[in-house]
């Protein structure tokens, strides 16, 4: 496992109903939020079972706008689809509850040569196009096994549910989200904690199928 804090560095404040977007064409700028020294310790409320219903993921490749979505994340940062960090959105999309053109997902951008992966978390507006980034890290290669890379499973309106899984992982069929790896959540009230393992993750996003 690889060493790494799920605090993230450059967490970005995302203000629910007020959210400071990047634009398509806009150029992406910092509002970062600075970790706090010691671990993030989740809510009673973050770690209960969220009242209502829950949305689930849909498979990448049913995302129609997934070529355009990952143009606009990556020309906003001077990434071109031939350049090394160029993101890539991984395994689904889940949408906002409450906001249907409003999606998330996560991203990858492998480098082999040096055993890294850099990952982001995004949303996306797929109607104005406004994009902003919830999370970002770059996790790394450790005694051979591979890099982590973060798999967006869920939302219920108050978090989003992330899987951390690993790079070139392969799984049977009927594989369900537990047994991939540990279940982290982005509490959208707090986004100063970035990223946090779940103890005890609700039993319909830990028996998620993937």
């Amino acid at each position: 496992m690889a060493a790494f804090s799920l605090r993230s560095r450059t967490a970005f404040a995302v203000l629910i109903g007020a959210a400071v977007t990047l634009g398509a064409g806009c150029t992406p700028r910092s509002d970062e939020v600075k970790a706090s020294a010691t671990e993030p310790v989740a809510s009673e409320a973050t770690l209960k079972a969220a009242e209502g219903s829950l949305t689930t993921y849909k498979a990448v490749e049913a995302f129609d706008m997934r070529a355009r979505a990952e143009q606009i994340v990556n020309g906003n940062q001077g990434k071109v689809p031939s350049s090394a960090g160029y993101e890539r959105i991984m395994t689904g999309v889940v949408a906002d509850p409450e906001n249907p053109t409003r999606v998330y997902f996560a991203t990858s951008a492998y480098d082999a040569a040096t055993g890294t992966n850099f990952v982001g978390i995004y949303g996306f507006d797929t109607k104005s196009l406004n994009w902003w980034r919830l999370y970002k890290n770059t996790y790394k290669q450790k005694d051979s096994v591979a890099p982590a890379l973060l798999r967006v499973v869920a939302h219920d309106g108050e978090r989003l549910f992330v899987v951390e899984d690993r790079v070139g992982a392969s799984y049977s069929a009927g594989t369900i989200a537990k047994d991939v790896g540990r279940i982290l959540a982005f509490d959208f009230a707090h986004p100063e904690e970035g990223l946090f393992p779940l103890p005890e993750p609700p039993d319909d996003v830990a028996n998620l199928p993937l």
